[in-house]
């Protein structure tokens, strides 16, 4: 990676410890009425659930995988069609559009929601680490220090810290600098 981002004039910078993923969620009581803590535990429950998945879920590799790794037909599902990563894939669970639906792992709707990320007991969707890249003009001219100061944010940063940042934009609507720099002085950072 750090090869092709030099090649476009783009440097990559120390990954934090937070990562995002794709992930399978439920309405947490539903969950734990049915006792389902797993993708598999899920998929093994059999019943009549609807599934919040996009609409063209085949096509997307993620949503593919998912169905292949857990031998789910697509075709015979009953699917309610919502974006992945998008406040719609929590608010059609808590509104019971879905039962189940693909989440990203740090959407704030999760925890406003009292949502379950179901555990990816196989291992099919894909994890990423989260990381600054800057262009490489850009930081060429920066003070010495400057990399080593995104560097020390980034090791501060996990994934229930990004998490919580979320929450505070999206759901309490409070301004990004305002968020940034409580956070950045609060851990000592400026």
């Amino acid at each position: 990676l750090r090869a092709l981002l030099d090649g476009d004039g783009l440097r990559l910078l120390q990954p934090s410890g937070a990562e995002r993923a794709l992930g399978v969620a439920m309405r947490r009581e539903d969950a734990d009425q049915a006792r389902i803590a797993t993708v598999s535990g899920l998929v093994a429950a059999g019943g009549e659930f609807t599934w919040g998945l996009p609409g063209d879920c085949a096509a997307l590799a993620e949503c593919a995988g998912l169905a292949a790794a857990y031998g789910l037909a697509l075709d015979q599902l009953t699917v309610t069609p919502v974006p992945i990563c998008a406040p719609e894939s929590g608010t059609a669970l808590n509104d019971g559009v879905a039962d189940a639906s693909l989440v990203c792992t740090t959407q704030p709707e999760i925890e406003r929601l009292n949502l379950l990320v179901l555990a990816d007991d196989r291992g099919a969707l894909p994890v990423g680490t989260i990381a600054p890249i800057i262009r490489t003009e850009w930081l060429d001219e920066a003070p010495a220090e400057f990399d080593e100061m995104i560097d020390s944010i980034s090791a501060a940063i996990d994934t229930d810290t990004l998490t919580s940042l979320g929450v505070q934009v999206a759901l309490e609507e409070r301004p990004i600098a305002d968020v940034a720099r409580e956070w950045l002085e609060d851990n000592g950072l400026i």
